[in-house]
């Protein structure tokens, strides 16, 4: 592992960078929309739009590399997103962010695809497992940390999306200089949801509900930060505490969810994360009753702790779902089924914030969290239901965390590979 990581340092490097650039430009979107007076609709509008180039990127980006190469291909999507970031600024109008922000998603899904590929073909079946881990770790750690560079400058101002620019310009640089050969990519195959959703129901719906909350606390976070009275900093603490909470339990509850069923698990994981919004709430609740009190505008420990807990419990939803999809379906199929639920993430990312985004508009900031409550509490009734229908699974997949959408086809396609060898491996033990 140790070699490995020698050699896709400079990778991690340009992958760190890109979703530092993201966590913060995600953000700072957000909260330059509340500066501009734009409704909470059309925020979740705007914020939508990035999903669905990020969908349509993780299927159609692949043409560009295959037609150009890798190190070309990277060069144009990291000169776009640079691009991108300053037109916000120089064309501030909605109907302009939304295309813009659609251009972004899809060469975002783009440059991962490259480093991806690039990532797998350094790393042989011995130490795929591991490497995905650090790679998913430093996408967390990244988007996380960018939430921190939010309080620099005024975000009404031109210099944090200045900021967002160089940083994009710069993690193009790693990949241009290092030494590992480029790999061939695959064509990503015709995928179906609705071919997951007959394999396994809960998984598919699962993955539905996971990209709806997700995609909201990115895209309407900072929006509810702002619209309950917290200062800018305060913003930026609670994101980078939900996002860097993402990491704590991913593993732990993947290797419960090893043991014992996983639907058991997943409606634990929905109950306990719905559970974490209600305590979000309340830390809101406590913290307006210390305002009124104290005459001053208050953060409070509280709140930061429940974001945290709430992205603890809350991003572990994916991978628990997949885990649960892979347990179901057989070794030719693998490939389907995980671009499948990279289709249903997708689509419940593109409509979570459009939905949020209404239902804050009418019903307040403190909404959010009760719509993230309904759903989570929904799917935990559904996984329940699902078990009485259903019983245990005679087959189970070792589970592997994996970072939702940041899976492009290049991933798809060498992730269903190392899972065939270890079966073949597996079936001629077994006949020996």
């Amino acid at each position: 592992m140790k070699e490995t990581f020698k050699s896709v340092r400079a990778l991690l490097l340009s992958y760190w960078l890109l979703m530092l650039a993201t966590g913060l430009f995600s953000t700072l979107v957000a909260v330059r929309t509340d500066i501009e007076k734009f409704s909470v609709f059309v925020t979740g509008l705007v914020m939508s739009a990035y999903f669905l180039g990020l969908l349509l990127g993780a299927l159609f980006a692949v043409h560009l590399v295959i037609r150009v190469g890798h190190v070309r291909a990277y060069a144009v999507y990291a000169s776009l997103m640079s691009t991108a970031s300053i037109v916000h600024v120089l064309i501030i109008t909605p109907e302009v962010w939304m295309v813009v922000r659609v251009l972004t998603g899809f060469c975002m899904a783009g440059m991962i695809l490259i480093t991806e590929a690039w990532l797998n073909e350094r790393a042989d079946n011995t130490v795929r497992g591991q490497l995905l881990a650090l790679y998913m770790a430093v996408g967390f750690a990244g988007s996380g940390l960018g939430q921190f560079m939010l309080p620099i400058a005024d975000p009404a101002e031109f210099v944090l999306f200045g900021l967002v620019s160089v940083i994009f310009s710069i993690a193009l640089i790693p990949v241009l200089i290092t030494r590992a050969p480029s790999p061939r990519p695959a064509t990503p195959a015709r995928l179906s949801p609705l071919a997951v959703f007959r394999i396994s129901p809960l998984a598919t719906i699962g993955t539905v509900v996971s990209g709806m909350m997700n995609s909201s606390l990115y895209g309407l976070g900072p929006l509810f930060t702002r619209q309950i009275g917290l200062p800018l900093t305060a913003t930026s603490t609670f994101m980078a505490c939900s996002i860097l909470g993402g990491l704590v339990l991913q593993l732990p509850l993947g290797r419960l969810s090893d043991r014992y069923d996983r639907r058991r698990v997943l409606a634990g994981t929905c109950f306990a994360t719905a559970a974490a919004c209600g305590l979000v709430i309340a830390s809101v609740s406590v913290g307006s009753m210390w305002q009124q009190a104290a005459g001053v505008v208050t953060t409070g420990v509280s709140l930061y702790v429940t974001a945290a807990i709430y992205g603890s419990l809350s991003f572990t939803l994916y991978s628990l779902c997949a885990a649960q999809a892979n347990d179901l379906t057989e070794p030719d199929k693998l490939l389907q089924t995980a671009g499948g639920l990279l289709l249903a993430y997708g689509f419940g990312a593109v409509i979570g914030p459009l939905i949020g985004g209404v239902i804050m508009e009418n019903a307040g900031p403190r909404s959010l969290f009760y719509y993230l409550m309904a759903l989570t509490g929904g799917l935990g009734l559904y996984a329940i239901h699902r078990m009485r229908v259903r019983g245990p699974g005679k087959r189970k997949r070792i589970f592997v965390p994996k970072p939702e959408t940041l899976y492009s086809p290049e991933t798809l396609y060498n992730s269903v590979r190392d899972m065939a060898d270890r079966d073949i491996a597996r079936t001629a033990s077994f006949r020996r």
